[in-house]
């Protein structure tokens, strides 16, 4: 079917360079020790709160994502910067989805956290995305089998669906939309679509994967807001399915226990567009 979003579509597909390989041209080192995570999940990171954004935010109209970054001080962490620094495929999303119109600048800031995450904070109208988490998702491809160079390219895809799930928390509560179901799920969907209608279904499957990576081994938080890693995977196995399934039918080879599902996936797949695309049609900038 014909994508309704294509209005953002069309614009995320500039620029998305093969940044990833960079990362094989170094060893990652041991782990340094991480610094206490923040209590207070909605606490963005001290250092890069004063970081300097790549484009002058002065200069920039009101109500848009403002993406900034601040050079991790960590040598380990200095790896990464190909994936974050100005021009970067991250900073061509962020600003890609300016083309919704906000009631306020959102900084995106990218830089060493002292932890492992990625969030977005209501009360400070702010995106976070952390070093660490590319540092922990490419180890944790690298541990899993992969070579240097599809683990540096999962790791960037990963990060594409955390930041594109991080701005659909921001759209949510910025532009104060309704939200039938857990808002996780939802704002997961809309990463989905956003990737799978702009031909990067994989990068979906690879952020859903490096979370079950991620939360390896924790134990089952059944009342958490976030649905466990496997079933992230499974819906957005069954939203690639559901939006072409003759294409994308080879999946049900590779996981056989999402062919249960795989009758109800293209009706899943039309009902979550028609959600977001009605959402968000009202907020486009005219």
């Amino acid at each position: 079917m014909g994508s309704k979003l294509s209005a953002l579509l069309l614009i995320v597909g500039v620029g998305l360079g093969s940044i990833g390989c960079d990362l094989i041209k170094k060893k990652v080192s041991k782990d340094e020790k991480t610094a206490k995570a923040d209590e207070d999940d909605d606490d963005a990171p001290t250092k890069t709160a004063t970081a300097a954004p790549t484009q002058s935010a002065a200069a920039q109209p009101a109500g848009q994502f403002v993406y900034l970054y601040d050079p991790p001080a960590s040598a380990a962490l200095k790896l990464y910067e190909p994936l974050f620094k100005a021009g970067s495929r991250l900073e061509t999303v962020a600003g890609a989805m300016n083309v919704y119109a906000l009631p306020r600048k959102v900084p995106v800031v990218a830089g060493e956290c002292g932890r492992i995450d990625a969030s977005y904070s209501p009360s400070k109208h702010a995106i976070t995305l952390c070093v660490e988490l590319a540092d922990a998702f490419y180890k944790n491809f690298l541990a899993g089998g992969r070579d240097d160079p599809t683990a540096s390219k999962l790791t960037l895809d990963a990060l594409t669906f955390t930041l594109l799930h991080e701005m659909g928390h921001a759209l949510v509560q910025e532009l104060e939309l309704g939200v039938t179901g857990g808002e996780e799920d939802a704002v997961d969907d809309l990463a989905a679509l956003i990737l799978i209608q702009n031909k990067k279904a994989e990068w979906a499957i690879a952020g859903t994967q490096a979370l079950i990576e991620l939360t390896k081994g924790q134990k089952p938080q059944f009342f958490d807001e976030h649905s466990f890693s496997e079933q992230r995977l499974g819906n957005v196995l069954c939203m690639v399915l559901g939006s072409d399934p003759n294409k994308h039918m080879g999946l049900l080879d590779q996981i056989p226990d999402l062919k249960p599902r795989a009758p109800k996936c293209p009706k899943e797949y039309q009902q979550k567009d028609k959600a977001w695309t009605q959402l968000l049609e009202p907020h486009l900038r005219k």
